[in-house]
Protein backbone atom coordinates (compact mmCIF):
# COMPACT_ATOMS: atom_id res chain seq x y z
CA UNK A 1 0.00 0.00 0.00
CA UNK A 2 3.25 2.32 1.02
CA UNK A 3 4.56 1.88 -2.79
CA UNK A 4 1.03 2.57 -4.31
CA UNK A 5 1.19 5.76 -2.65
CA UNK A 6 4.27 6.76 -3.52
CA UNK A 7 3.63 6.59 -6.76
CA UNK A 8 1.03 8.21 -7.20
CA UNK A 9 2.13 11.20 -5.24
CA UNK A 10 5.49 11.06 -7.81
CA UNK A 11 2.60 10.87 -10.55
CA UNK A 12 0.85 13.98 -9.19
CA UNK A 13 3.99 15.57 -9.01
CA UNK A 14 5.23 15.01 -12.06
CA UNK A 15 1.81 16.51 -13.56
CA UNK A 16 1.98 19.62 -11.50
CA UNK A 17 5.86 20.40 -12.04
CA UNK A 18 6.21 23.90 -11.68
CA UNK A 19 3.26 24.39 -9.59
CA UNK A 20 4.30 26.35 -6.38
CA UNK A 21 2.69 24.26 -3.39
CA UNK A 22 2.10 27.26 -0.84
CA UNK A 23 -1.51 26.65 1.14
CA UNK A 24 -1.25 30.15 2.60
CA UNK A 25 0.21 32.34 -0.39
CA UNK A 26 -3.62 33.64 -1.19
CA UNK A 27 -3.07 35.39 2.01
CA UNK A 28 -0.42 37.82 0.59
CA UNK A 29 -3.31 39.18 -1.01
CA UNK A 30 -6.50 41.26 -0.15
CA UNK A 31 -9.43 40.37 -2.58
CA UNK A 32 -11.03 43.46 -3.92
CA UNK A 33 -14.00 41.97 -6.00
CA UNK A 34 -14.97 39.52 -9.03
CA UNK A 35 -13.83 40.83 -12.10
CA UNK A 36 -15.62 37.77 -13.66
CA UNK A 37 -16.50 34.42 -14.01
CA UNK A 38 -16.41 31.50 -16.76
CA UNK A 39 -16.95 28.12 -17.68
CA UNK A 40 -14.05 27.02 -15.88
CA UNK A 41 -13.21 29.43 -12.65
CA UNK A 42 -13.65 32.87 -11.72
CA UNK A 43 -11.53 35.82 -11.64
CA UNK A 44 -10.76 38.79 -8.85
CA UNK A 45 -9.66 41.58 -8.49
CA UNK A 46 -6.82 41.58 -5.74
CA UNK A 47 -3.84 43.52 -3.53
CA UNK A 48 -0.26 42.22 -2.80
CA UNK A 49 -0.65 43.25 1.22
CA UNK A 50 3.20 43.76 0.56
CA UNK A 51 3.30 45.73 -2.69
CA UNK A 52 0.23 47.26 -3.27
CA UNK A 53 0.50 45.87 -6.72
CA UNK A 54 -2.59 44.96 -7.90
CA UNK A 55 -2.94 41.68 -9.86
CA UNK A 56 -6.12 39.38 -11.35
CA UNK A 57 -6.17 36.05 -9.97
CA UNK A 58 -7.94 33.33 -11.55
CA UNK A 59 -9.09 30.27 -9.59
CA UNK A 60 -9.62 27.33 -11.61
CA UNK A 61 -13.17 25.41 -9.74
CA UNK A 62 -12.59 22.07 -9.16
CA UNK A 63 -8.99 21.32 -10.36
CA UNK A 64 -8.24 18.00 -8.91
CA UNK A 65 -11.88 16.60 -8.98
CA UNK A 66 -11.93 17.21 -12.89
CA UNK A 67 -9.34 16.31 -14.72
CA UNK A 68 -11.10 17.38 -18.40
CA UNK A 69 -10.09 20.78 -16.05
CA UNK A 70 -6.95 20.24 -14.66
CA UNK A 71 -5.66 19.13 -18.26
CA UNK A 72 -6.82 22.72 -19.79
CA UNK A 73 -5.35 24.34 -16.60
CA UNK A 74 -1.73 22.76 -17.15
CA UNK A 75 -1.72 23.61 -20.81
CA UNK A 76 -2.68 26.85 -19.70
CA UNK A 77 -0.01 27.24 -17.36
CA UNK A 78 2.78 26.17 -19.85
CA UNK A 79 1.80 28.32 -22.55
CA UNK A 80 1.03 31.34 -20.09
CA UNK A 81 4.70 30.68 -19.13
CA UNK A 82 6.74 30.51 -21.94
CA UNK A 83 4.85 34.00 -23.24
CA UNK A 84 6.93 36.88 -21.70
CA UNK A 85 6.06 40.08 -23.98
CA UNK A 86 5.14 43.92 -22.81
CA UNK A 87 1.83 44.05 -24.30
CA UNK A 88 0.67 41.01 -22.79
CA UNK A 89 -0.98 40.49 -19.20
CA UNK A 90 2.01 38.32 -17.82
CA UNK A 91 1.88 35.11 -15.22
CA UNK A 92 2.96 36.20 -12.10
CA UNK A 93 2.60 33.20 -10.01
CA UNK A 94 0.87 29.78 -9.78
CA UNK A 95 -0.37 28.09 -6.95
CA UNK A 96 -2.70 25.14 -5.17
CA UNK A 97 -5.24 26.36 -2.81
CA UNK A 98 -8.27 23.67 -1.24
CA UNK A 99 -7.11 21.48 -3.98
CA UNK A 100 -7.54 24.84 -6.68
CA UNK A 101 -5.12 25.87 -9.16
CA UNK A 102 -4.85 30.24 -8.41
CA UNK A 103 -3.68 31.85 -11.25
CA UNK A 104 -1.87 35.16 -10.44
CA UNK A 105 -1.77 38.03 -13.58
CA UNK A 106 -0.89 41.30 -13.69
CA UNK A 107 -4.05 43.67 -13.03
CA UNK A 108 -5.78 45.66 -16.04
CA UNK A 109 -8.20 48.19 -15.74
CA UNK A 110 -8.83 48.36 -19.67
CA UNK A 111 -9.23 45.82 -22.07
CA UNK A 112 -9.55 45.39 -26.09
CA UNK A 113 -13.22 44.14 -25.51
CA UNK A 114 -14.14 46.96 -23.16
CA UNK A 115 -13.15 49.53 -26.21
CA UNK A 116 -15.02 47.91 -28.62
CA UNK A 117 -18.30 47.78 -26.52
CA UNK A 118 -17.60 51.28 -25.65
CA UNK A 119 -16.80 52.20 -29.44
CA UNK A 120 -18.52 49.46 -31.82
CA UNK A 121 -17.73 52.21 -34.49
CA UNK A 122 -14.38 52.18 -33.84
CA UNK A 123 -12.02 55.34 -32.60
CA UNK A 124 -11.91 57.07 -35.94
Amino acid sequence: MIVLKDFLLRVRNCICRGVKRKPLVMDKYEKLGKIGEGSYGVVFKCRNKETGQLVAIKKFVETEDDPAIKKIALREIRMLKQLKHPNLVNLIEVFKRNRKLHLVFEHCDRTVLHDLEKYPKGFA
